[in-house]
């Protein structure tokens, strides 16, 4: 019984109607608040995208500005230090200087040995607060055999080769000159190699100036790090050298550690595709320690390729939404509230409109099937329950108005009846008559026959 009542096919009209634009109305909320959190999340995700690509370009320009800057500086002072070394230059294989342990061939300019003599380099540093190196071409090396440049113990690295890794290398060996980031002894450059040739062309050695820009990076690595996204998200900088591919050079926490083998939750080395592609965006699933589960991450990043960084920033993308999160929550308090009070509303507007005139039709009509055919309700609207009512009380007009004339019919058969009963009392009442008249009659004739029997024999 109690399944029955709860069951849509026992409701009213009212609770149907109430019920179907109830959910209707919820559906219509439902699709409006995700239609709208959708494109608000779309919307946000856009513009934090964009906002996280104007900081890659701000940081990257910033970044590429100062490298140009102390590029052209580096290209000056080179011009500045081969100008103090007038003269063609000549290398003696014939004739080597120990060198750091290292027989060196004796490089000179102008026929003045140049090995273990600092006054170059030195007059140089002095001068422009920079320094620099003379390399001697020995074999496939190129051997400082003197420099301004010291280590960290304060001697001066000299007997030691170029590093064949160093970018440098491989353009002294084809007789250009490299401009770049160079990192010597814990300290960065702006450096600038120059190939020095003999009378007769040929590369005999090379030139090096440097400028310290070791606190300037870090004042651009302290800027980067300054550089928030979103809540949590942050700016980084990985190496793209051959020698440190895949270091940290700028992180909030990390720094210095080798991430190359990072990889997300579903295992995509992401790292590896962005030192690969250099340029871009990308999207990956990240679980920090402690947390019970991974959260989609989205990166920016590009190349600073002259001093082989990648710079990337990037943050949590639910960050990004938050905005659209909270404001699809209020949406849907909103929206409760509004079909609480639709749901009030058309409580009591379907009550007063349709339940409980219906309630009144069904009750007139149960009086007229039980027989009071007087029942009746006032129609009191021009709409289909009030043509409803009208028909109601009609029917009951028109069988009370039957009943009516079956009763008049009924009367009439009753009067006939009684007419045609008194008729046959009366029929009955003169037929006893006649018999009696006749049973007279007969007795009178069988006396009168006895009478002429009775005379027929005393004739004889």
């Amino acid at each position: 019984m109690s399944n029955r009542k709860f069951s849509p096919a026992s409701w009213n009209v009212g609770t149907r109607i109430s019920a179907v634009t109830f959910l209707l109305a919820g559906a219509i909320i439902a699709a409006l608040i995700a239609t709208i959190t959708v494109l608000t999340s779309g919307m946000l995700e856009r513009r934090a995208i964009d906002s996280v690509r104007n900081e890659l370009h701000g940081v990257t320009s910033t970044v590429e500005l100062f490298n140009k800057t102390v590029s052209s500086q580096a290209v000056s002072f080179g011009r500045i230090f081969r100008a103090g070394l007038p003269g063609d230059f000549a290398l003696d294989e014939a004739t080597t200087v120990d060198i750091g342990g290292r027989q060196v061939p004796t490089l000179s300019v102008a026929g003045h040995a140049l090995n273990l003599d600092f006054s170059a380099p030195d007059a140089f540093t002095e001068r422009t607060g920079g320094n620099a190196t003379i390399f001697a071409a020995a074999g496939e090396d190129f051997v400082r055999v003197t420099t301004s440049v010291k280590k960290e113990n304060g001697e001066r690295a000299v007997g030691t080769a170029l590093d064949k890794a160093s970018p440098a290398y491989p353009a002294l060996r084809a007789g250009r000159t490299y401009v770049g980031l160079t990192t010597l002894f814990g300290k960065q450059f702006i450096t600038q190699y120059e190939p020095v040739r003999d009378a007769a062309g040929k590369v005999v050695g090379a030139l090096y100036v440097g400028v310290d820009i070791t606190a300037d990076v870090a004042a651009l690595k302290e800027r980067i790090r300054a550089v928030k996204v979103g809540d949590t998200g942050y700016f980084f900088v990985l190496s793209a050298a051959p020698k440190t591919y895949g270091d940290l050079i700028v992180h909030p926490n990390k720094e210095g550690e080798n991430i190359l083998d990072s990889q997300s939750a579903d295992g995509h080395a992401f790292i590896k595709e962005m030192l690969e592609k250099k340029e871009g965006t990308i999207s990956y699933d990240w679980q920090n320690p402690g947390e019970l589960r991974a959260r989609e991450k989205f990166a920016a990043y590009a190349e600073m390729k002259d001093w082989n960084w990648v710079i990337a920033g990037g943050t949590y993308r639910d960050e990004i939404t938050a905005a659209a999160t909270e404001l699809r929550n209020r949406f849907i308090v909103f929206g409760l509230a509004a079909l609480a009070v639709l749901a009030t509303v058309l409580y009591f507007l379907v009550r007063a409109t349709v339940t409980r005139p219906l309630a009144e039709v069904q009750a007139v009509a149960t009086r007229i099937a039980d027989g009071d055919l007087t029942a009746s309700a006032t129609a009191r609207r021009d709409d289909e329950i009030g043509r409803l009512v009208g028909a109601i009380n009609e029917i009951g007009a028109r069988l009370s108005g039957v009943v009516g004339q079956v009763r008049d019919g009924a009367e009439h058969i009753a009067t006939a009846s009684q007419e045609i009963s008194t008729g046959n009392l009366d029929l009955c009442s003169r037929t006893e008559e006649q018999a009696a008249s006749l049973a007279t009659t007969a007795s009178s004739m069988d006396q009168l026959t006895t009478t002429v029997r009775q005379n027929a024999d005393n004739a004889r």
